[in-house]
């Protein structure tokens, strides 16, 4: 049963970058709620463990627990953003675009200077683009995987641009 729970807080920190102490804290933010909805029903998709079990793992009651199933289940009829996660759930596999930010958020967290993060964005970005493409192949539905990878085409040009015009910039302003 822990290895379970352990498999479900390492696939929803995967796709929302928050940590495990922050998604059981007491907080009512909305992230860490989400994040908390989103292990509940995995545990409950995925596992035969009974409400309570699951509540025990993310410090909830029962009541609670049915609540965020019966919630991810009800919005992923109208949120793609919550079908999108409900889906990775399923197939408990982390769509590309996910993992491509939280590369660029490592990145951002580690740069210094405004040249560093325009930098290491663009490395980012560049240096995963195979990953897009292979998990791609690997999908066996993939419409999810191609809007994202559409998507992630798009705004890898739209970023090229950018990145030319803030070099440019910040040349400029070291002159």
């Amino acid at each position: 049963m822990q290895e379970e729970i352990k498999e479900a807080f390492d696939m929803v920190e995967k796709l929302t970058s928050l940590d495990k102490d922050y998604i059981i804290s007491k907080t009512r933010r909305s992230q860490p709620m989400f994040a908390r909805q989103l292990v509940a029903y995995y545990l409950r998709k995925h596992t035969r463990m009974s409400l309570t079990e699951i509540g025990s793992a993310i410090n909830k009651d029962h009541a609670t627990v049915l609540h965020s199933i019966n919630k991810i289940n009800s919005d992923s009829d109208y949120d793609t953003y919550v079908k999108d996660m409900k889906e990775a759930l399923d197939r408990k596999v982390i769509p590309p675009m996910y993992i491509l930010r939280n590369k660029m958020l490592e990145c951002y967290d580690r740069s210094g200077g405004a040249e560093n993060k325009v930098d290491n964005v663009f490395r980012v970005i560049l240096s995963n683009i195979e990953l897009f493409e292979s998990q791609k192949r690997g999908m066996e539905s993939k419409s999810l995987y191609d809007n994202a990878l559409r998507l992630q085409q798009r705004e890898i040009g739209e970023l090229k641009q950018n990145i030319t015009i803030l070099k440019r910039s910040i040349a400029s302003l070291v002159r």
